[in-house]
């Protein structure tokens, strides 16, 4: 029985070559017809979002996104996007609106939300969040590994948000690190949530 842990931990750890895309698959070159030209094809693309490929590389595939159901989509006035910045919430309301309904979330102990500064004239909020840590325990052959600690999230921390006018109508709220670093996912989609309750 040991030597099979032992065997399974080894292998674990060993890298995998698994595809980039977990539905990547390789196909056969594009056929032309003898009429048209053959289009000038590269190996590698871009992809929209300068900090897209950073971001990705940090998602725990394990865990997914938290995505709303189709009907509280159409009924919040909020949505978490993906853009150039990385995620952000866009609010259908004027950015004026927003920096006051933010200014309520943003002080919401039962939350664990506390405004720290607010700055009116770039529209910016630097906030704290607190919040009890979640512990996954160990699952499958993970809690024979005794030496294994089970994993811990813990997204508290300090936080800096700017609401950004999209004409008159509309807003973005830009998420950032307390020192305007780019957030991992799992941590600006936790926060992002939180705000797109409360302001949708």
């Amino acid at each position: 029985m040991l030597a099979l842990i032992v065997s399974w931990a080894l292998t674990g750890c060993a890298g995998t070559n698994e595809p980039l895309y977990l539905d990547a698959e390789e196909v056969s070159d594009l056929e032309v017809p003898d009429t048209l030209d053959r289009p000038t094809t590269r190996p590698d693309y871009e992809v929209p979002g300068y900090y897209l490929p950073q971001l990705a590389a940090s998602r725990d595939m394990g865990r997914p996104p938290q995505v709303q159901s189709s009907v509280d989509a159409e009924a919040s006035n909020a949505q978490i996007r993906f853009g150039e910045r990385g995620l952000h919430l866009e609010v259908e309301a004027p950015a004026e609106q927003v920096m006051v309904d933010l200014g309520e979330v943003l002080n919401n102990q039962q939350v664990g939300l506390t405004v720290v500064q607010k700055d009116d004239q770039t529209q910016q909020f630097d906030f704290r969040y607190r919040h009890d840590a979640i512990v996954i325990p160990k699952s499958g052959l993970g809690r024979l590994l005794f030496w294994r600690t089970p994993e811990v999230i813990d997204h508290s921390g300090e936080y800096q948000v700017k609401v950004v006018a999209i004409g008159s109508a509309r807003a973005r709220v830009e998420l950032v690190g307390a020192q305007g670093q780019l957030l991992d996912l799992d941590r600006a989609e936790h926060i992002l949530a939180i705000l797109r309750r409360r302001l949708g």
